[in-house]
């Protein structure tokens, strides 16, 4: 996970600039919404640097993806979260749909 190349002090959540997007790379099937679930953000949220990678590991043992990264781009309308995945070939794809319509929450997208 390559978030930032130097550690910063945490800002408080009003001076945190907010999340305008979170884009997923590499998978046509898995949508913002199940990685922003997994990491505990959403468009719109101050973007908190520390909490995404203390739920960077969610995301990987979800067991959805072969390997996921994350990148963060500021714009002028906010930060860009940006997830690089290489989805996880299920065997029994029953199972694996099972598991995560269990995991998003009500109204969520797969």
């Amino acid at each position: 996970m390559s978030l930032s190349p130097a550690a910063e002090p945490a800002a408080p959540a009003a001076d945190k600039p907010k999340i305008s997007q979170i884009v997923v790379r590499g998978g046509k099937t898995t949508a913002a919404e199940t990685v922003g679930f997994y990491l505990g953000i959403k468009a719109g949220d101050p973007f908190d640097e520390e909490q995404v990678k203390r739920n960077f590991g969610k995301l990987w043992d979800s067991g959805l993806f072969e390997n996921v990264t994350l990148e963060k781009e500021s714009t002028p309308a906010g930060i860009v979260v940006t997830s690089r995945i290489a989805p996880h070939h299920f065997h029994d794809v029953r199972r694996a749909m099972h598991e995560i319509a269990r995991m998003i929450p009500k109204g969520g997208k797969v």
